[in-house]
């Protein structure tokens, strides 16, 4: 007996946390390959997936960069101010809109409308 699109979606989320058995994951997998819409729902997901791990990657990346600069002007006090903590909290926002806002974009460019 196959399952619903809404139970496939649920079981992705799950396959996405790692908390889904093997006799779910093969119940996924038959549903996706007979269906479109869930095709192309896991198509989206892995392209919002991968706008994570870049602006993650990105962010270590920048991290880095800002970490070496400090190291090169002597500003490690700075790290203990709040100011600089809210500074970092306010990066990683706005990374996250932005990648929200290409998230929606590919959305709306793959059919969403």
């Amino acid at each position: 007996m196959g399952i619903s699109c809404s139970e496939a979606l649920w079981l992705l989320s799950r396959k996405l946390d790692d908390k889904i058995t093997e006799k779910d994951v093969k119940l996924l997998d038959e549903h996706i390959q007979s269906c479109n819409q869930c095709q192309e729902s896991v198509k989206w997901i892995g392209k919002a997936e991968q706008l994570v791990n870049n602006a993650i990657r990105n962010l270590a990346l920048t991290r880095g960069v800002c970490e070496d600069a400090m190291e090169s002007i002597k500003l490690h006090h700075i790290v203990e101010k709040k100011g600089f903590r809210l500074w970092h909290l306010l990066v990683i926002l706005l990374i996250v809109i932005l990648a929200l806002i290409l998230i929606w974009q590919l959305f709306l460019q793959g059919g969403g409308k």
